[in-house]
């Protein structure tokens, strides 16, 4: 498509629903800093964001920070869906880094809108922290004045991995276990009750999925 970066996004919300789109962009340098300590890039994105068979123009803003143990890096833009570009999908991406002696703790935000008519029709949140190998992943969703939320906190119990799930979804709290076994996922509720789900073979137990190249 003639750009020289790309970006693959694939995630499933609170709904089970699969939201997938791929972006190809070109950089603009604007603006940059290097004291020997610290390095600053500042770019301009252009290119198409490609929703199914859909394709829309995307300008945005791309930023990365670079120090001796921690970098941090943000990327912003909006994929316009009508000619008056008041409707549109708006994108933000943070990932934050930082290696100390004990290990590196790795922080991923991702916010996905969608506006029409310059109105706010509905907003995905997810974030997504590591850190002394324990992972933490938040998901929410805000439609029609509502918020739904989940947060999987990713854990150990006697060798055996098992994610606490707890959250509101319908307006009523929820929480369980899944225990992550050879070949099948097994629920546990707080009434007690349980069940058990196959495992795919081709299941990698994330729920984002982020491929980028932005160099």
């Amino acid at each position: 498509m003639g750009n020289e970066c790309g970006m693959s996004v694939n995630y499933t919300d609170l709904r089970g629903e699969s939201i997938e789109y791929k972006m190809f962009f070109n950089k603009v340098f604007l603006t940059g800093k290097n004291d020997g300590k610290e390095t600053k890039e500042n770019y301009s994105i252009n290119g198409v964001l490609v929703l199914g068979n859909e394709q829309y123009p995307v300008e945005g803003l791309y930023k990365k920070e670079t120090e001796t143990d921690e970098s941090e890096s943000k990327l912003y833009f909006k994929a316009f869906t009508s000619a008056d570009k008041t409707s549109y999908i708006e994108v933000e991406q943070k990932i934050e880094t930082e290696t100390e002696s004990n290990g590196t703790e790795v922080e991923q935000e991702f916010i996905y809108s969608v506006y029409d008519n310059g109105k706010l029709k509905e907003r995905t949140r997810i974030k997504y922290e590591v850190e002394d190998d324990e992972l933490e992943l938040k998901m929410s969703i805000t439609k029609d004045g509502k918020t739904e939320s989940l947060t999987f906190s990713d854990e150990t119990d006697n060798g055996e991995r098992v994610i606490n799930v707890r959250g509101n979804i319908d307006g009523q709290p929820v929480k369980f276990k899944i225990y992550v076994r050879q070949d099948s996922y097994h629920y546990v509720f707080e009434d007690g009750s349980s069940s058990d789900l196959e495992r795919d073979d081709d299941d990698d137990d994330d729920d984002e999925k982020d491929d980028e190249n932005n160099d």
